[in-house]
């Protein structure tokens, strides 16, 4: 994900907050700021009065505190020799803030839950699912073609699962195609609506 906005704010605080503090400052200073977290230790440093004040105000303090980490690493930035451990402009912030160097960064994607599995067949679930079977073999008998091109197994599960009572319903069930339902609509049918 191309976060090279976001990295330019937060380059820009820190360079802004060196100018007045050149030892730097440190990351819960330069988080406050960005965020505009007003009076105390903002109005003491100047810091509140700065054009970076408030410039991410809607980002999260754990997320930014990460950002800022990752500025390390690409050497954005560097921790001051200083305790508290302050940050300071290092060499790779200047491309990225005057010369268009972009920031990559890898965000892990929400993991979307599998939809639930059908529960078991029931002994009436493999009647029915026998009963379309042979309707199936059937109208395959009567096409000159094979079962599987009628309807896949897997088709028939699904019919069976779905139990559709109408030619609407039927065409709702994956795999079931107009032309198919209107030409073997009839006998599913007369078999679903015996189960």
């Amino acid at each position: 994900v191309d976060w090279t906005v976001e990295a330019q704010k937060l380059l820009s605080a820190v360079a802004r907050g060196q100018r007045l503090h050149p030892a730097g400052l440190t990351v819960p200073q330069v988080v406050q700021m960005v965020q505009g977290i007003p009076g105390g230790e903002m109005t003491r440093l100047g810091l509140d009065r700065l054009s970076t004040f408030g410039i991410l105000p809607q980002a999260q303090a754990k997320d930014l505190e990460a950002s800022l980490a990752l500025l390390v690493e690409e050497h954005c930035l560097r921790h001051g020799p200083g305790r508290p451990a302050t940050l300071l402009l290092d060499h790779a912030a200047r491309p990225v803030l005057f010369s268009g160097a972009k920031l990559l960064r890898w965000e892990r994607q929400p993991i979307t839950p599998a939809p639930p599995r059908p529960s078991l067949p029931t002994p009436s679930d493999n009647a029915l699912l026998d009963a379309l079977k042979q309707v199936r073999s059937q109208l395959a008998r009567k096409s000159g073609l094979p079962p599987y091109v009628i309807f896949s197994n897997l088709v028939l599960q699904n019919i069976a699962l779905r139990h559709p009572r109408t030619k609407a319903e039927l065409l709702q069930v994956s795999g079931v195609s107009q032309a198919k339902a209107d030409r073997y609509s009839a006998p599913l049918l007369e078999v679903l609506n015996r189960f």
